[in-house]
């Protein structure tokens, strides 16, 4: 992936340790600022004292978002497993199957291999909520991270959201 840096010069931002040797690299010609938020590490590339990009770099490296469908034990459940950040930058395919799926009565998020949502992610899954409840169904997220379930919890999304540890429990709670 390559991100411009100025009009004159292209970042290359292929894997986390080429990435990490090309910062080295600018480091040495530019003043780079480094700072840390919540564990995410954030860059600002200053050039003659400007900002010219300022952006999340677990964004540019996350890798795909793998999304697999299946009908659950009990009949009219349809569970969907994600695998992989679920972020602006690969929730469009996600979005589109959500949309153009068969509505059931029951509908189980399951978010185990999900590291981290932003904040798209996060209205991804609330629309889908609110889409289920117009449809007659419900929608049950099951294994939430401590990181997802914080974010849930400041957005108050939990309140909203049914959510269930394990996946047995939440095809029990049908």
């Amino acid at each position: 992936m390559l991100i411009p840096v100025s009009p004159r010069c292209q970042l290359e931002i292929p894997r986390e340790a080429i990435l990490r040797k090309r910062l080295k690299q600018i480091t040495q010609r530019r003043a780079v600022t480094f700072f840390s938020n919540f564990g995410d590490i954030h860059i600002k590339f200053i050039d003659t004292g400007r900002f010219l990009f300022y952006a999340l770099l677990y964004m540019a490296i996350d890798g795909p978002l793998k999304i697999d469908r299946e009908e659950g034990k009990n009949p009219g459940t349809l569970i969907v497993r994600l695998a992989g950040p679920l972020t602006l930058r690969n929730i469009f395919d996600l979005q589109s199957q959500l949309r153009n799926a068969k509505p059931t009565p029951v509908t189980i998020l399951d978010l185990t291999d999900v590291p981290y949502m932003d904040s798209a992610g996060m209205g991804v899954v609330v629309n889908y909520h609110v889409h289920c409840q117009n449809q007659g169904g419900r929608l049950i997220a099951v294994g939430v991270s401590p990181r997802i379930m914080e974010l849930f919890k400041i957005t108050k999304v939990d309140s909203v959201i049914r959510m269930a540890p394990t996946l047995e429990e939440a095809e029990a709670l049908v």
